[in-house]
């Protein structure tokens, strides 16, 4: 329900500032219906040889939160993401990724689009966990 104050202000703008103002809203609306889109997303790995499977360690992890007091893998709260099937995932997850020693944060904006963030390694875990904390203030 709109605040009597806010009524109150529009009132007082001419149409070509409404116009403006139900532009605004509009886009507001569409960048949060986006956020709610899922789209299908997959491990860098997926798709790789049952070997590379059972040589390398993988993981997969969808974050909502990073505990930079711990120095492994279980700094990153969230749902574990499947590394040899495809997920459904929200578009602006962060997604931490692991394949043997080799860790990557990425942001997924859509289905053809998924942005590297970070990289790093299991030798540099803690500086690894600072990275995604400050990139993704969580």
């Amino acid at each position: 329900m709109i605040d009597n104050k806010i009524m109150a202000q529009l009132l007082l703008l001419d149409l070509e500032d409404l116009k403006e103002v139900r532009n605004a809203l509009n886009n507001i609306i569409r960048k949060k219906s986006e956020k709610t889109k899922k789209v299908i997303y997959t491990h860098n790995c997926y798709n790789s040889s049952n070997y590379h499977f059972r040589k390398y360690k993988h993981w997969s992890k969808k974050i909502t939160s990073v505990d930079d007091t711990k120095t492994n893998g279980y700094a990153f709260t969230g749902d574990f993401l499947k590394v040899d099937k495809e997920n459904l995932v929200e578009v602006g997850s962060y997604i931490v990724e692991c394949c043997d020693q080799s860790l990557y944060l990425y942001l997924l904006k859509n289905e053809d689009e998924v942005e590297e963030l970070a990289t790093g390694n299991y030798n540099e875990f803690i500086s690894f966990i600072r990275s995604v904390k400050e990139i993704t203030k969580l």
